[in-house]
């Protein structure tokens, strides 16, 4: 469901080769940016790359699946 005014950017969390979970933030459209470069987006990846690599995901499994 879309709701005016609210901006949401989520990102998947995978477990050896599989998705298994998704992390997301969740804001208004003017303290959350729709820049996949921005700050929070950024950040946001390197949490999820980061759980995702403690959960045994190797990065270089992103490029051939």
């Amino acid at each position: 469901q879309v709701v005016e005014g609210i901006r949401a950017i989520a990102t998947p969390i995978f477990q050896g080769d599989e998705v298994t979970a998704a992390m997301a933030l969740v804001g208004t459209i003017s303290s959350l940016p729709d820049d996949p470069r921005s700050v929070p987006a950024v950040r946001l990846r390197a949490a999820a790359e980061a759980l995702s690599a403690e959960l045994g995901f190797l990065t270089d499994e992103r490029s051939s699946a």
